[in-house]
């Protein structure tokens, strides 16, 4: 009965309430919906097993039992089990404050970009862990009317075993955190000697323990209240409101603004870009209604600093946003200016390690959507409701993954906006992230390209790669591409039926691209070859961009804020550095386009965290590509020079070529002249 209930309220057939819950914002496809069903309907037929052997083995040794649960359970200080609730929903509210502070605390200290920080988990956590807590001392009133013989509807507990199991729950939870570094068994023996002597401390102290726990109740609840209001109050919807109703009017004419970036996508993996296998199908046909560029370059092999570049309009060297350390507001974004022209600004992010609110990222947007707020972040925003949901109910709560969004929800996400936006031009950014490792996408994409029609092994990355994983892995990421893409056709289709699409800018392009066994080297952020810096880019507006039109010459991704403020405002925008891209189509002939050979720059520095093979160990590195050459300059002054034109694989190194001099010299003034500018 309840998978027909599902299925109808997907249709928007059934009950009200379950037609919103199913079809609404935060929708999955149905099969998330029947697959929590089973696991909860299988779990909980385990569960009540497991009770029903148990009230069994209790009837059938009940002298001994009852002997034994007298002995525990019962003793001086004694507890009603109204106050046993009372003391279990304090642990809970204790510990769920001291875990958000904690939180909050090493957040502020680190601002690491990737950590899993979001304000909501603050607010939620508290609440979250006062309400599992409440939820076990019920349970553990049931264990204890089970044991202790009584005559009495509901036995009272001794005050030393109530604390002991709580403190024991509370105490475990805040040292198993993975930060504080401590051995499973060391968490353990610590948060059984802080039970033990809260217990006893609960026994010597009675009542100076019950003191401390009636004069804290009110404040606890006050600080839990507080934080309800101000999370709720601060809702992203609420949040966007605000901010929209705080916007200047908007000029007449202005086209809306889509950017979407195809996270760890590079473009010979693409069909659009010649690939054999058919990755890009929906792309290509889109991209016959504008312009592709055919060498755009990222401004760097990994997501912050290319995305702050397509922000910003600034080169890696000019921003903050590195490893460990998010995007600060030194330079204007493309979502504040935008937002002073009157759009409405809104971002989806997949990639929920480097492109999160806590990146820098999301400075400008009215609503920015990382990771889910729901139910789904209420059950895992602190321990011990996410140890239930997670370890004992086998559910999967959250509708993010392996760090990131899935595709499929995150157009979900865009498309449920799409109709709630205001009635002015609207700025909207997608991150799609499925294309990086682990590769992950559904079936049928995940297998589509497998010879065998398996689903391929991925590489462990924290080891040596098999041929049987490397193949894997390409099979892997080209489903992963071709996922995407079906994602950028229902996309396109939607703003189709909308009837805005050719009122549109759409840009679609990605941050780095991957390396698959390419000079030796896996994955990305440790080098500045081609496959990690070659990505897409197709800029698609029919009121202004050619159709079914290529451009040859290499550009950089960090001039499409420039292009973007040209193109809505007819006119040069200084706002935002960069060189605009719309001088390919508004050139005077096509000698103008041929002879752009500006130096495109690409760096990276994360040097730390790399392996000692990795080129990038050797220090931070810089590349240009001019015209056809692609010059590098390794962090040990190693220079590398490659012709692209006739080898495209980077194969052959022309650096010590006597020939190639003159072009060195010219690959390091022109190096020095972007750096030192």
């Amino acid at each position: 009965m309840v998978p027909a209930l599902i299925s109808s309220a997907y249709r928007g057939e059934s009950l009200p309430p379950l037609n919103d819950l199913i079809t609404g914002q935060n929708r999955h496809p149905p099969e998330y919906y029947l697959d929590q069903w089973r696991n909860l309907g299988r779990n909980a037929l385990v569960i009540f097993a497991l009770l029903g052997l148990a009230v069994f083995a209790w009837w059938w040794a009940r002298p001994v039992t009852s002997a034994i649960g007298d002995r525990i359970f019962r003793g001086d200080p004694e507890l009603s089990p109204l106050r046993v609730l009372w003391l279990a929903a304090w642990f809970g509210a204790a510990a769920g404050l001291i875990e958000a502070a904690h939180f909050t605390i090493r957040h502020l200290i680190e601002r690491h970009p990737a950590r899993s920080f979001t304000w909501e988990l603050v607010w939620m956590g508290p609440i979250s862990s006062t309400i599992a807590f409440a939820v076990v001392g019920v349970l553990f009133l049931v264990v204890v009317r089970l044991m202790v013989t009584s005559d009495r509807p509901l036995s009272p507990v001794a005050l030393r075993v109530c604390v002991f199991v709580f403190s024991l729950l509370a105490a475990y939870g805040l040292l198993q955190n993975s930060r504080l570094r401590l051995a499973t068994y060391a968490v353990i023996l610590l948060s059984l000697g802080i039970a033990v002597a809260l217990a006893r401390l609960s026994v010597s102290r009675g009542q100076g323990f019950k003191r401390v726990m009636r004069r804290s109740t009110p404040v606890l609840a006050t600080v839990l209240i507080a934080g309800a209001a101000i999370g709720l109050w601060n809702m992203p919807s609420r949040v966007e409101q605000r901010r929209l109703a705080t916007l200047p009017p908007a000029a007449s004419g202005l086209p809306n603004v889509l950017l979407i970036i195809l996270d760890t996508a590079r473009a010979r993996s693409m069909s659009l870009y010649g690939y054999e296998l058919s990755t890009t199908p929906n792309l290509e046909e889109f991209a016959t209604s504008g312009l592709t560029f055919d060498r755009a370059i990222a401004t760097s092999p990994w997501t912050l600093p290319s995305h702050a570049s397509m922000f910003t309009g600034r080169f890696h060297f000019e921003t903050s946003g590195d490893i460990g350390i998010p995007l600060d507001d030194t330079h204007p974004m493309l979502a504040e200016v935008l937002r002073e022209d009157g759009y409405a600004t809104a971002g989806f992010a997949a990639n929920v390690a480097y492109t999160t609110r806590a990146s820098g990222l999301s400075r400008g947007f009215a609503r920015y959507e990382d990771y889910p707020v729901g139910w789904g972040m209420f059950l895992t925003s602190s321990w011990l409701p996410e140890f239930i949901s997670r370890r004992i109910l086998k559910l999967n709560p959250t509708r993010w993954r392996l760090g990131r969004k899935l595709a499929g929800p995150n157009t979900d996400d865009f498309l449920a906006w799409l109709p709630t936006r205001p009635d002015r031009p609207f700025f909207a950014f997608i991150n799609y992230i499925d294309p990086h490792d682990p590769f992950f996408a559904p079936e049928p994409f995940r297998s589509m390209f497998a010879s065998d029609g398996l689903p391929p092994k991925v590489l462990d990355n924290t080891g040596l790669v098999t041929p049987e994983e490397m193949e894997g892995s390409r099979v892997a990421y080209d489903g992963a591409i071709a996922n995407t893409d079906h994602e950028l056709g229902r996309l396109f289709e939607a703003l189709r039926v909308e009837g805005i699409l050719d009122s549109t800018i759409v840009i679609v392009t990605s941050d780095h691209g991957e390396q698959f066994g390419e000079h030796g080297l896996m994955l990305h952020t440790n080098s500045l070859y081609m496959p990690l810096i070659h990505v897409p880019l197709v800029i698609v507006y029919p009121p202004l961009v050619p159709s079914a039109a290529r451009i040859e010459q290499p550009v950089s991704i960090r001039d499409i804020p420039a292009t973007v403020l040209e193109m809505i405002h007819d006119r040069p925008d200084g706002r935002l550095p960069g060189n605009s891209l719309s001088r390919f189509w508004l050139g005077t002939d096509a000698s103008d386009r041929i002879d752009d050979a500006t130096p495109v720059l690409a760096e990276v520095n994360r040097s730390g965290i790399s392996k000692s093979w990795e080129p990038v160990s050797r220090g931070p590195m810089k590349s240009l590509i001019i015209g056809d050459m692609h010059y590098i300059l390794n962090g040990d002054g190693v220079e590398e020079l490659y012709d692209l034109a006739r080898d495209p694989a980077e194969e052959h190194d022309l650096s010590a070529a006597p020939e190639m001099a003159t072009v060195l010299e010219g690959a390091r003034s022109a190096l020095d002249s972007i750096v030192s500018h």
